[in-house]
């Protein structure tokens, strides 16, 4: 068990083994502590009235519309689902654990303001094996929301996961096999969880 304090914990050779050799990983209370308190900043920003790009309002060519105060919730959801139009071939189980440790390890310094649950949620699936179906090919234009969106919205219930032979069920399967209910992302956390490029680091580990 690799017990991870801090961001700068997830050194390649930690993330290598978590991905390729599946060893568990814990997030150190005082870690989470540092998680909420910068969640409770960036609630406090939305408080205040802010816009905030993908959290209350839309994204690309609808940025400058707002979200209903009662439509946040949905609308985080929403952002996965809808972007999720890939197809096979996948990531290789290793590749795509990668992914999901890169993620992680991306929302430690508590930058992108996302609840520790997620963050817990994300710990517990590499744990328990959990591995999405992230198609290898994107279109350029989009970055990484392609299969990023396949990723994630597996936490959910929606998609694919592999199998160990590499065949698929459905996540909402998955998820019962382990008794996890789906997750039910936050304020701001569908478009964290599509943003940057954590697929490229998890290829760069291969």
């Amino acid at each position: 068990m690799i017990t991870i304090r801090a961001m700068t914990d997830v050194t390649t050779d930690v993330a290598e083994r978590v991905a390729w050799q599946r060893e568990r990983i814990a997030l150190d209370p005082g870690l989470l502590d540092l998680l909420q308190t910068r969640r409770a900043e960036m609630l406090a920003a939305l408080l205040s009235g802010a816009r905030v790009y993908g959290v209350n309002t839309g994204t690309g060519y609808l940025a400058g519309a707002d979200v209903d105060e009662a439509d946040l919730l949905h609308h985080q959801r929403n952002l996965l689902l809808g972007r999720a139009v890939g197809s096979p071939p996948w990531l290789s189980i290793g590749e795509a654990r990668a992914v999901l440790v890169a993620r992680l390890t991306g929302f430690l310094s508590g930058h992108a303001g996302v609840t520790p649950e997620l963050c817990l949620f994300l710990a517990d699936r590499l744990n328990d094996d959990f591995v999405p179906a992230i198609p290898r090919h994107s279109v350029g234009s989009s970055g990484e929301v392609l299969p990023l969106a396949h990723a994630f919205q597996t936490f959910i219930g929606a998609g694919h996961v592999l199998a160990p032979d590499g065949s698929t069920i459905t996540a909402k399967q998955a998820l019962e096999q382990r008794s996890v209910a789906p997750y039910e992302p936050q304020g701001k956390e569908g478009i964290a969880l599509l943003a940057g490029a954590p697929a490229a680091i998890a290829l760069a580990l291969a």
